[in-house]
């Protein structure tokens, strides 16, 4: 079997031309003045993880796909604070301003894509000072107090995302709180089934999975309304 980092590689060769296409009808770029498109491949160089581990590409998802995910919580942004491991260019950072997070922080290895990042965040006024960029590792960065939401698109091999929720779930257990993990592109899906202090929501389709530590039951609301241009059709309420 080929190693799964050549696999994504080849994967995503073959998906460059839908890619491009759907960021072009996207149109976030166009509307903001940003640069937030394309595929860049910053795990097949020099660049690891502390590990050794082979990193996946930058491509970031639709604006659609992310609020789509993003938008369907209906929790209470303002008590939560986001992460977004492997922000890349800060695409994901800016849409998610939108709700009202209490802090939002993106993560992210390669020192290119964070000054891309800091370049996009600062030509817009609502989100420069708002939005925190760290340059780092994922397993050097120091996890928030109070209630967390990860964000994910598929930024993390098998091994480095288990070290990860390992050192999440010993953060648990000294400071008790609510933790969601929003991951698009699953690809390692199976990770965060096993972790013990997770539970997984139907979310009803597969290009995204949601996941969370609450001890507190989560319902899923669906309403027949037309919904706002803002609001996600289907909604995921979580009792606080």
């Amino acid at each position: 079997l080929l190693p799964e980092y050549i696999v994504d590689r080849v994967r995503g060769l073959l998906e460059y031309p839908r890619y491009y296409r759907e960021m072009e009808r996207d149109g976030f770029d166009a509307r903001y003045g940003t640069e937030t498109a394309g595929i860049v491949e910053v795990g097949y160089g020099s660049l690891v993880g502390k590990k050794g581990e082979p990193l996946f590409r930058y491509q970031t998802a639709s604006t659609f796909e992310i609020t789509q995910a993003i938008g369907s919580l209906l929790i209470r942004h303002r008590d939560f604070t986001f992460v977004d491991i492997g922000s890349g260019k800060g695409k994901v950072l800016i849409v998610a301003q939108e709700y009202g997070f209490r802090r939002s922080i993106g993560v992210e290895i390669s020192e290119e894509l964070h000054r891309q990042a800091q370049q996009n965040i600062a030509r817009l006024d609502t989100a420069a000072g708002a939005i925190e960029l760290v340059c780092s590792d994922i397993e050097d960065f120091e996890l928030p107090d109070g209630p967390t939401l990860f964000y994910m698109y598929n930024p993390l091999s098998e091994p480095l995302l288990t070290r990860f929720l390992a050192r999440v779930e010993d953060s648990l257990r000294l400071r008790p709180r609510t933790v969601l993990f929003v991951y698009l592109n699953p690809v390692f899906g199976e990770v965060l089934d096993r972790a013990a202090f997770l539970r997984r929501v139907d979310t009803r389709t597969r290009w995204w999975s949601l996941y969370h530590s609450a001890p507190h039951p989560i319902r899923l609301r669906w309403t027949s309304a037309k919904p706002r241009p803002d609001v996600p059709r289907a909604g995921i309420l979580i009792d606080d």
